[in-house]
């Protein structure tokens, strides 16, 4: 099982270099440094929830709702910068936002027993309306130097973004590989009923799971509120 999995990682990559080499042949231009930041911090709003996603995925479940607390995590920092708040409180408010609905989609889920996509579409139906009741479907930026030091900054030539992501990824790696969680939440999605019967705490792994992919909702919103800084 585990060849198998690395033989379609290898597959994975090798995909992904020939489509680089044919766009490298159709546009020359395409592979220069400037392009390969610019796809790799689009991305960057891709991969941070998708790796949470991953997380839950690999714990038995699933959430809807990752787009919803995004969009609500980065409204509610934004009006609040906007109206004259420190950054990390906003910021602070706004992560704390995005736990308490995560923790409540766990305890939907875990607890009272509803299936998690009922769940996850409920908060993420919520989290959108929220999201529009602040915004009242205006645009919403911020010239916050915190902001704009995240969209402007780099080390080593390469944006902070992609250092954001990949210190996510390495980290993630770490949990998922090296450490007993990550061999419980496998366990847990893997086969339930034997993750029981050995003595694994299954809803203290899901719990977490379902966290931290409110963290890296909240990650997410920062990115992108970065990117929307100075406009």
């Amino acid at each position: 099982m585990i060849k198998l999995v690395k033989i379609k990682n290898i597959l994975s990559l090798l995909l992904f270099l020939a489509v680089i080499a044919v766009l490298a042949i159709i546009a020359p231009g395409f592979i220069i440094f400037n392009n390969l930041m610019s796809v790799l911090i689009t991305s960057a709003f891709i991969a941070l929830p998708a790796m949470g996603l991953a997380a839950i995925m690999l714990s038995g479940s699933f959430d809807l709702s990752f787009a919803g607390l995004i969009g609500l995590s980065a409204i509610i920092t934004l009006t609040m910068v906007n109206n004259g708040s420190p950054v990390f409180v906003a910021l602070a408010v706004a992560f704390l936002a995005v736990l308490l609905f995560e923790l409540l989609n766990s305890f939907f889920i875990v607890n009272m027993g509803i299936h998690p996509w009922l769940t996850t579409i409920a908060t993420m139906l919520t989290t959108m309306g929220l999201e529009r009741a602040i915004s009242k479907g205006h645009f919403a930026s911020t010239q916050a130097p915190f902001f704009l030091a995240i969209r402007y900054g780099a080390f080593l030539s390469i944006p902070l973004i992609l250092w954001l992501l990949a210190v996510v990824f390495l980290l993630l790696t770490v949990l998922f590989h090296n450490t007993p969680f990550g061999k419980h939440a496998y366990a847990v999605g893997g086969n339930l009923p034997a993750a029981l019967k050995v003595g694994i705490k299954t809803k203290r792994v899901k719990y977490v799971a379902f966290l931290l992919m409110g963290v890296l909702c909240w990650l997410t919103a920062i990115t992108y509120i970065s990117q929307l800084s100075g406009y």
